[in-house]
């Protein structure tokens, strides 16, 4: 499981910065980054008493941010966000609001690496080419039939064929998948964190590690959906007059 920051981390970190002090990373480990700490940090720039502070502080943070993305508040950390303010409650033991938020996204850190499903000689890789892979991340889940089976483990972009290149680890328990499985990028919900969906094929020779899968359907980003629908309507209109 990666490395997730809090705001105690990343004022460490800006101030390493800001005395030109190196900050070592390891490249193997994966940083994530919520929303709601990078929301606290923008709010230390929005509070600096002179606009100088406030440019240098917002450079450090850039300097921060792309070391890894930041994660968003989806409607799965949501329900973990539920479910924690109400045992607390329940206890008398509330927390500030922004630490629940952190634990919420911390619980579904665990349930998507599910490092106890993924251990070494476990696993199998597939691969898969998608024209857009909108918010996929590294970490999504991969499921079949509502059953995750595995997790995106890289995602890369190739300058040849201009195509995503999604790399997957799959529970070997899973290993008869036919060759002609498509893969499609899909969302929880409306507006939910988005994940791979797999959808078995009829071939009786099974897809082995390495492989890749031919059959995909990229993402759907909602803005083009939305700016399509309204050029369809302005386009509708003008048909009227």
């Amino acid at each position: 499981m990666g490395l997730i920051l809090d705001t105690s981390a990343i004022v460490a970190w800006e101030r390493a910065i800001a005395a030109g002090q190196p900050v070592s990373i390891d490249p193997d480990e994966e940083l994530a980054l919520p929303a709601i700490v990078w929301a606290e940090a923008l709010s230390g720039v929005r509070l600096a008493n002179t606009a100088q502070r406030a440019a240098q502080r917002l450079a450090r943070l850039e300097a921060i941010r792309k070391a890894t993305d930041v994660e968003p508040f989806t409607a799965t950390i949501a329900e973990h966000y539920a479910d924690i303010f109400t045992e607390l409650h329940q206890q008398g033991n509330l927390i500030p609001q922004n630490d629940i938020a952190i634990a919420a996204f911390f619980m579904l850190a665990m349930s998507v690496s599910n490092m106890s499903s993924y251990g070494a000689g476990e696993n199998y890789e597939l691969m898969a080419r998608f024209d857009n892979v909108g918010g996929l991340k590294v970490r999504s889940p991969v499921s079949a039939g509502g059953v995750r089976i595995g997790r995106v483990t890289d995602i890369q972009y190739n300058s040849d064929s201009y195509e995503a290149i999604v790399s997957m680890e799959i529970e070997e328990r899973y290993n008869k998948f036919p060759v002609d499985t498509a893969a499609s990028i899909l969302t929880s919900g409306l507006l939910g964190e988005q994940f791979v969906g797999f959808e078995p094929g009829a071939e009786e020779e099974y897809l082995k590690a390495g492989d890749v899968i031919d059959l995909t359907q990229s993402a759907l980003v909602l803005e083009q959906i939305i700016g399509q629908f309204l050029f369809s309507m302005a386009d509708d209109e003008e048909k009227e007059e």
